[in-house]
């Protein structure tokens, strides 16, 4: 969400030193404390719930959702969210990040699981008071440029005197990353109104991120924004967009024992069954070469969908076209593979060489999910669904599919599930 993601990434991942902050950066903080409520408010925080309503625009895709976060410091935080065609969560449980996002639950590694750590520090950044003593940061003041007023209206039509413009905050963390804090006056105290920075999108990619906050409320003793806009751009052109509005925030919530825990995987579904499939449509592209660097083909997909400004929205599947038992080198392996995305019009006209769109229609199949290694544990699986056809009186009516929901690099190899399926037909 913008408010986790994409809002605030203001705190470093260690606590080793005291933050290096000049005077009149903290003069300026302690206005912005007093703005929302003063000190003994803010210092009081220890969890809190808020509610969003909100909508996400990527390209021509517009998907109003609401969401829900619940956060307990020190290292508790649960964040659900509702949108149209799925649902979503994400947490971390005393310091362990998981994900159930289009996919079943897992652990998380990596990046994503950096960026997850951090959220608890982003929340208690947004609250303004934290960073007076966040360690291991150095804090500055960012002058405005030459000219720039605060605020909107710089009084040339109202004849009133522009407001002088207000310094902002700039943040310097241990990974390189700079952010901008700008705010705005009222009367002799600061709110936060901007934020400028660096961040890392959910796919892996550099970002830069311009948020806006609006329309401060009074929620309990401490004011906070109750609009929030967001906008992203790679490479200068904007990918991304999100209008919140926070609707309420509970800042003593009764959280239940193992809230923040991640979800039970249902082992029910490793055992073999028959199901029907929904229909899946995106782009399609054949693998030629070996199973283990199908990678360079999804990274193409990928590519391709975010340049035609796609929304991805399911798990990709592999078809197995020909059996490697039956080749007589691995670069004879052929494989289609096909990234699901949502469509709001007329398929792309121009599409990389080789690949087109394709729509897999509705099956019946043979299903089994596999938790483990890629290219390990699925195999096992594919074995026995092979196995369960024969003494079910049914057989295989067509290429076995394998659909991957996790990222190996992001995800714990124990965590990573596959769904094998073999389309069958009675015998």
């Amino acid at each position: 969400t913008t408010i986790t993601a994409a809002l605030l990434l203001l705190a470093s991942s260690l606590r080793a030193a005291p933050p290096e902050i000049s005077p009149e950066a903290r003069a300026i903080l302690d206005k912005a404390v007093q703005g929302m409520g003063g000190e003994a408010a803010l210092s009081r925080v220890e969890k809190l719930r808020m509610s969003i309503r909100g909508t996400y625009q990527s390209g021509p895709i517009s998907s109003p959702y609401t969401s829900e976060t619940t956060l307990a410091f020190p290292d508790c935080v649960l964040w659900e969210m509702d949108m149209v065609d799925f649902k979503a969560s994400m947490g971390v449980d005393a310091g362990a990040p998981w994900s159930q996002f289009m996919a079943p639950p897992a652990r998380l590694k990596g990046a994503i699981k950096e960026s997850l750590l951090e959220w608890i520090l982003h929340y208690k950044a947004m609250l303004v008071e934290p960073l007076l003593e966040q360690e291991d940061i150095k804090i500055s003041v960012a002058r405005p440029r030459e000219g720039k007023k605060a605020g909107k209206n710089t009084g040339k039509k109202s004849g009133k005197k522009a407001a002088p413009a207000v310094p902002g905050i700039r943040l310097e963390l241990p990974s390189g990353r700079r952010l901008v804090l700008g705010f705005a006056a009222r009367g002799e105290t600061l709110r936060l109104a901007t934020i400028r920075g660096d961040v890392l999108l959910m796919d892996g990619r550099k970002a830069r991120v311009q948020v806006r906050l609006t329309r401060p409320k009074r929620f309990g003793d401490i004011t906070f924004p109750s609009i929030i806009d967001s906008r992203t751009l790679c490479d200068g052109k904007l990918v991304e967009t999100m209008h919140e509005e926070v609707i309420a925030i509970d800042w003593s919530p009764e959280v239940k024992e193992g809230a923040f825990r991640m979800p039970e995987f249902d082992k029910a579904l490793l055992n073999p069954r028959v199901k029907t499939t929904e229909p899946v449509k995106g782009l399609m592209m054949v693998h030629q070469g070996p199973y283990d660097e199908m990678g360079t083909t999804i990274e193409k997909l990928k590519t391709a969908a975010q340049e035609a400004e796609l929304h991805r929205h399911d798990s990709y599947v592999a078809i197995y076209l020909n059996n490697p038992n039956m080749v007589k080198d691995p670069s004879e392996l052929r494989t289609e593979i096909i990234l699901p995305v949502m469509m709001m019009g007329p398929p792309p006209e121009k599409l990389p060489e080789g690949m087109s769109v394709k729509e897999l229609p509705a099956a019946e199949v043979a299903s089994k999910m596999a938790r483990g290694e890629y290219g390990k544990a699925d195999v096992q699986a594919l074995m026995d669904l092979f196995a369960f056809i024969g003494t079910e009186g049914l057989q295989p009516a067509g290429s076995p599919r394998m659909v991957y929901f996790h990222d190996p690099e992001a995800t714990v190899v124990e965590d990573l599930t596959t769904e094998v399926q073999i389309p069958v037909q009675e015998r």
